[in-house]
């Protein structure tokens, strides 16, 4: 599972790899979520789920630029977005997201302010998306739901702190806890965006891998001897 800041989350579905009926199970597994946040009243719960629509994205397609107003939060069903801003001509990435992961710019869509960010999708990807008028109106006149995203909120938020300590750790230490935590990330993004992601140069990252990949073969070798 991709959502790095839901450790407690267990569904009966997962997103990542499934070929059928991916909207549907993308629609149970947010019913799960929703009921792990404390809903259960199913009837609310369809009158939410049936607020998202179903969006296919090309790849290199965006869900925002720089100057929109953030007027969505997306859902992934499958595919991979990856968020970024740039700054004195740097890509800098802040997040890489697959399956089971929410996006947007949280400040732009609560605030209705332009944002900074950037959020491109690098798979060819389905989203199941709530635009913010049905999402205010939503949760307006449904206090337990207004309830939930607090509480996801704060989530978040321990998430980011979570983060910004990674980015305080030896190299070595940001590439273990990212193979550990979303290995993934590897194979469906650019080295030099995943690089970016943990605040690391590309060369250092290459070096960091290399030195994994050796340390794991020898380790191999050491089991086979014995």
């Amino acid at each position: 599972m991709s959502f790095l800041f839901l450790k407690h989350f267990d569904p009966s579905v997962s997103l990542a790899n499934l070929k059928e009926k991916p909207v549907e199970n993308g629609l149970l597994y947010l019913n799960e979520f929703f009921r792990h946040f404390g809903i259960d009243d199913e009837e609310k719960i369809q009158q939410a789920l049936a607020l998202f629509e179903t969006r296919i994205y090309r790849k290199n397609s965006w869900f925002l630029r720089e100057g929109d107003t953030a007027d969505r939060i997306g859902f992934i069903v499958n595919g991979a977005v990856e968020a970024f801003y740039t700054q004195d001509n740097k890509h800098q990435v802040l997040l890489l997201l697959m399956e089971e992961d929410f996006f947007t710019d949280l400040r732009s869509f609560l605030h209705r302010a332009p944002t900074r960010l950037n959020m491109r999708f690098r798979e060819d990807t389905i989203v199941l998306e709530i635009s913010h008028e049905n999402f205010a109106g939503f949760i307006l006149q449904n206090k337990p739901f207004a309830d939930m995203f607090m509480k996801v909120m704060v989530d978040i938020m321990s998430s980011i702190n979570e983060h910004n300590q990674l980015l305080k750790l030896p190299t070595r230490s940001r590439f273990e806890y990212l193979l550990k935590m979303k290995p993934e990330v590897f194979n469906r993004f650019l080295l030099q965006d995943v690089a970016s992601f943990i605040g690391v140069k590309q060369e250092t990252l290459s070096r960091a891998r290399r030195y994994f990949s050796r340390q794991k073969s020898t380790d191999v070798e050491a089991l086979r001897v014995k």
